[in-house]
């Protein structure tokens, strides 16, 4: 599968991983790499179904720091109304934090299907 949850499931597995917010409609992954080549080595970035998030995992933790410089600034993104959008940016998922939101998810099914 490839939905939001898998990618978010795939980011956290990365180190090097930020979370870009407020993401104009019609931009690309490709667009979102490039717009945070600047940081340092860009070994990938993906944005969600909707658009509205992306992720970009980095080929070293260091790149992190400059890239988070972005928060609350205009980036110039390639896409539908891109130009000078202003994004928040902060450090993406880790591990334990998606384990930790797996394990809510399971509870509240297994306690819905109890009170059936």
């Amino acid at each position: 599968g490839g939905g939001a949850g898998a990618r978010l499931a795939q980011a956290a597995a990365e180190k090097h991983v930020i979370r870009v917010g407020g993401l104009p409609a019609g931009v690309s992954a490709q667009a979102l790499a490039s717009a945070f080549e600047h940081c340092g080595e860009v070994e990938r970035a993906s944005v969600v179904a909707d658009g509205s998030f992306g992720f970009v995992v980095f080929a070293a933790d260091a790149s992190i720091g400059t890239a988070l410089l972005a928060d609350g600034t205009a980036l110039q993104l390639r896409g539908e109304g891109g130009v000078g959008t202003v994004v928040t940016v902060s450090r993406g998922p880790t591990r334990a934090k998606v384990a930790k939101r797996r394990a809510k998810a399971r509870e509240a099914i297994a306690a819905a299907a109890a009170a059936t």
